[in-house]
Parts: C-alpha cells; structure tokens; sequence
C-alpha cells in the first residue's frame, strides 16, 4: 500500500536537476501536502468549535518548540559533513540524543502534566500531554532524516513524505469528527497519527537506499567525533531555534491566558491558513538553497548574487494572494471556513505582512548555518523572542482589543525581519555588519 501511495505521488512530482528542478520537487510536494489541509480545514471548522481549535494550537505550541530542538540542531551539520561517513555518524548522534530527550520529556509529563495545564488555564489538555514527548520524537527523527535525504539529493523521498503526513492527518481529524460527539482530541490524533506516517515511510525510504551504508559508518569515536566538530550547533543554533519556536509561539500563550480558548481558535486558523503554505514552501527552498550556498561558499565563499536573486522571488511569489487577504479576508474565510470564523478573517488580514517578510528572511537564514555565524542567528531570535514578549505583555496589560494588540505585533516584528534581512545579505558577502569574522582552521 505504502508504495503504491509512494509511485503515485513520485509520478505527479518533477523529476531530478538542477536547483530550480530540486526546489519544484520539495515545493510540489510541500504545496500538495498543504492542499489536502486546506481541502479539509473548511470541513474541520464545521465539524470542531473555535474552542478545540485553541486546545489543539496549545498542544502543536507545546510541540513545535521542543520538537525543533530535539536532536540539538545537529541535524543541520549532517548537510556540512564533507564525507558520507561523516554525515552517517552524525545521523547516529541525532537518533541517540533524541532517544534521551523522548524518555526526559515522559519523565516531565508524569512529573508536571497536571501542572502545565493548570499553568496554560486548559485542564483538558492534560491526558493528550502523554502524546506530547512521541510528537516531539516524530518531529525531530523527520527532521534528521529530511537532511540526511536532501544531503543524498533526495528530494522526492521527502516530497512524498511530506503528503503522505498530510493525508494521515487529514483522514484521521476527519475520521475522528464525523463522530457523534467529536472532542478536540480528535485533531490532536489526527496530528500525531500524520507525523507517524510521514516519518515511517521516510524512514523507510533511507534504510532501503542507505541504510547498510549508514551502519557499517557508524562508530563510537566517529559519533564523539563529530558531536565535538558541530559544537556549535548546540552550543548557539539549539538555542536560537528555541527563541524562534518561542516567539513563534508567543501569540498563543498570551491570547489562551488573557482571551480564552476560544479567541485562541480564531487566532490559531487563521494563523494555520497563511502561515502553513509558506512556511512548507520556503522549507523546501529553504533546504535547497542551503545546499546550494554551501556548495557557492565552498567554491568562491560568496553567495550574495545567488541570495539577493532569491530575495527578489520571495517577494513576488505571494504578492497576489497575500494582497487579496489583506483587502478581503473576513469575506473569504466565512466563504471558505463558515460564518462562525469571520473573526478569523479579521486577524488573518492583520497578520499577513507578517507572513509575507517571514516567507521571504526565512530561507535566507540559512546564510548564518552555512558561514557559521550561528552567533548572529541567536542574537537574531532572542531579540525576535523580546520584541514579541514585550508588545503582547505591554499591549494586554493597558487592556487593548486584540485586534489592535496583533496591528502592533504584526508591523513590529516587520521591520525586525527587515533588519535581519540586511545582516543576512551583508554576512552573505563575506562582509559581516557588526564584527569581524572569526576564521576556523579546516
């Protein structure tokens, strides 16, 4: 069944070439997967209220950050080992300490479930907690594969990957709501069932092709090795990444603790709806333009011709369907999602410039991993992470609708992303902005 499912999604993706081959291929399937939750969200907003939608965002809020740190971001360095060999031992070192971080986050759940919820105003949340260290296991076990796979030029295994997660999600959120009494546990099983699918048959794909390969690499000292030479990925880039997933998060927590799950829903669509296709698009970009820079700094140590080219695209590609939102999005949500989320619509319309300079910085970020200013990415992301806590403690404490709160939020972190912009480009240069380059010795 898996690979009939496989064949049929490889037939519809292009096929393997050059750069702009290779990111048709992660975007066609990053788009495909994205179209089967658009095809389902407006039956989900029918069969689930704002308010399972708030608990479901809680959960992913809880995930998402902890999953994108799971392996200590050592999943990034499987694409600079200069051997195969190399790269296989740092794809071990990925799987042993996600094994450690899973066991350390049941052993927080059995300790602090009950707490946690209490903290986030939820109790309900807090038997689905239990579901929370697998989601975060899946996340970072998907992550190290993707790399590794992206690294071997892999591009429609992920592609595929990434569909059929969507389908898993899809059918099962559907499935679980279309019964009598439909709970938002629903949605979370859906979402955890999804990843599960998703990850196996990537997995699956990288043990049949490279898997006698990766184990006969794989040794102890090799492992040591390796965790030594990318230090620094745990050491800086784990916790950028974590003040990313944090200030991304943010919204969230303060629209739960000062709104209620209900406005939390809301918020939670209407981010989901024109955050979720960029953001799978500009990871495909993303993963390919950092294949393709590293290659550039290796070969001239200059990438700056081929990432402003990049910028000019980003620009453009959501200029239509960003600027229909902005002029018409309380109208096209209650078409699409029903009547009951035109509130959704509202805050969609705020938030999308927002979106549109995220779509265009994000894949350019990898200009930090690829000339190992890893420094910069997390002064970056801490200062993102201030400037989101601030604006939505200092805009909730005077009492301001929310509407108003996310018009701050929303042109504030604007003109952050525009500053990270220009660091990114300069940096891409060989010319960093506020320091001089240190030189590491090969």
């Amino acid at each position: 069944m898996n690979g009939l499912l496989s064949s049929s999604i490889k037939a519809i993706l292009p096929r393997k070439g050059n750069f702009t081959a290779n990111v048709m291929t992660l975007a066609g399937g990053s788009t495909l997967s994205h179209l089967i939750l658009i095809a389902a969200s407006p039956i989900l907003t029918r069969l689930y209220s704002p308010a399972d939608f708030g608990l479901w965002a809680l959960f992913i809020s809880l995930t998402n950050i902890m999953g994108g740190i799971a392996a200590w971001r050592y999943e990034f360095a499987i694409m600079l080992a200069q051997e195969d060999g190399d790269a296989a031992n740092i794809l071990g070192l990925c799987l042993l300490i996600l094994a450690l971080m899973c066991g350390l986050f049941y052993s927080m759940v059995a300790l602090f479930g009950r707490t946690i919820a209490h903290l986030l105003k939820s109790p309900e949340i807090s038997i689905w907690l239990w579901l929370a260290p697998l989601t975060i296991l899946l996340t970072g076990l998907f992550n190290s594969l993707n790399y590794w796979s992206t690294r071997k030029k892999k591009f429609q295994s992920v592609a595929v990957s990434k569909v059929s997660a969507s389908m898993g999600i899809a059918g099962t959120q559907i499935s679980a709501g279309a019964i009598h009494s439909p709970v938002p546990g629903g949605l979370i099983a859906g979402q955890v069932l999804g990843q599960a699918v998703g990850t196996g048959i990537l997995a699956r794909q990288v043990w049949k092709a490279d898997g006698r390969a990766i184990c006969a690499a794989l040794s102890t000292t090799g492992i040591i090795d390796q965790a030594r030479r990318h230090h620094k990925f745990p050491l800086l880039f784990m916790w950028s990444t974590l003040a990313n997933n944090l200030a991304r998060q943010v919204p969230v927590w303060f629209i739960a603790l000062s709104f209620g799950t209900q406005d939390t829903g809301f918020f939670s669509l209407a981010y989901r709806t024109i955050f979720l296709p960029i953001t799978l698009i500009a990871q495909a970009v993303s993963q390919v333009f950092y294949q393709r820079a590293t290659e550039l700094k290796n070969l001239t140590g200059d990438s700056y011709s081929f990432a402003k080219r990049l910028t000019l695209s980003l620009i453009l590609i959501p200029a239509i369907p960003f600027i229909a939102l902005m002029l018409w999005g309380p109208e096209l949500f209650a078409l699409v999602f029903g009547g009951n989320w035109v509130t959704a619509g509202r805050y969609a319309a705020i938030l999308c410039p927002l979106a549109w300079a995220s779509f265009v910085v994000g894949p350019l970020t990898m200009i930090n991993a690829v000339y190992e200013y890893q420094e910069m990415h997390l002064f970056w992301q801490l200062g993102l992470l201030s400037i989101a806590s601030i604006v939505f403690y200092a805009t909730i404490q005077y009492q301001m609708p929310l509407e108003q709160i996310l018009y701050y939020y929303s042109s504030i972190v604007v003109l952050w992303y525009l500053v990270n912009l220009f660091i990114l480009l300069r940096i891409s240069q060989g010319e960093p902005l506020f320091y001089r380059r240190r030189r590491t010795k090969a």
